[in-house]
């Protein structure tokens, strides 16, 4: 449960504020992610065809990069241990 301070973080994420919390893993540099999660979505959409091939996202944390990619047409399933990170990707 949370005592006190703030009870989540916000970062801005291709142009959405998206909020964290204190138990969920993000990259440690975070300025990058943008730039990780459009590098694979060039690769999909390269490799892959949109609602034909699947995404899975082992480790998906709170969704970014399940976001990115059902935004761009692509089936995504993800897999997430977390609860608290679960609920923030709801």
């Amino acid at each position: 449960f949370h005592l006190c301070g703030e009870e989540f973080g916000v970062l801005k994420f291709f142009e959405r504020l998206i909020h964290h919390g204190p138990t969920q893993f993000l990259q440690t540099r975070p300025e990058m992610m943008e730039s990780i999660f459009q590098l694979s979505l060039n690769y999909f959409r390269a490799h892959t065809i949109p609602n034909q091939n699947g995404i899975l996202d082992l480790y998906s944390g709170i969704g970014l990069g399940m976001d990115v990619w059902i935004e761009s047409g692509f089936k995504t399933l993800g897999v997430e241990l977390s609860g608290e990170a679960i609920e923030q990707a709801k």
